[in-house]
């Protein structure tokens, strides 16, 4: 697919992929531009399923490779209590794994997995469950739009971070918002590291 492209017309690529996907286009843009350094800028998909490992810090660099991802990190932002005891945790638990901040397999998934699972069972903690999953899952679906009080994630504090989905209303269901966006690159440790902040 690469080969088609003109790249010498093009300023950059604008990704969307898992890591598998993301690591073919990223060595064929590195081998097809040349002297001409491409910018490529990735979702987030890209930072798992060991990617930084199979395409080397030359071949990321060779093509600028930034990464959209939320603006927590482990690695590269301020702790905070919560952020403290949620590594104490993950490093006991895996212990044989997880030493470092760093070790921590994608990360941006990780990050968003704890602050969906943190809403999801402070808006549980409202629902009475009942034999029905039709009931259960609208009573949830309920408790999420209307959730209160705040929640802490590692990304942000939530406060009514969903609402009643309508074709007026279709971010009702985006607990992010611009400000919680960030551009991260692997460093030459294959670490990811947060070098811009959402504005």
């Amino acid at each position: 697919m690469v080969n088609q492209l003109e790249l010498s017309s093009l300023d950059c690529f604008l990704l969307v992929s898992n890591a598998v996907e993301g690591e073919q286009l990223i060595n064929a843009v590195a081998q097809l531009s040349g002297e001409n350094k491409k910018s490529v800028y990735s979702h987030w998909g890209v930072t798992g399923g060991g990617f930084h490992n199979r395409v080397d810090f030359a071949t990321r660099a060779r093509v600028d490779l930034k990464i959209l991802q939320t603006c927590f990190s482990f690695v590269s932002g301020s702790e905070t209590e919560l952020s403290r005891q949620v590594f104490a945790t993950a490093s006991t638990l895996f212990s044989e794994d997880i030493k470092l901040p760093s070790d921590i397999k994608a990360p941006t998934g990780f990050v968003h997995g704890y602050d969906v699972s943190r809403l999801f069972l402070a808006a549980a903690e409202s629902v009475r469950l009942t034999d029905s999953s039709i009931d259960n899952r609208r009573n949830l679906k309920l408790a999420l739009e209307s959730l209160e009080p705040s929640v802490e994630g590692l990304i942000k504090t939530y406060s009514s971070p969903f609402s009643e989905f309508t074709s007026d209303n279709m971010r009702a269901h985006e607990a992010l918002e611009i400000d919680d966006y960030c551009i991260g690159q692997y460093d030459q440790s294959n670490v990811m590291r947060i070098v811009q902040q959402g504005e």
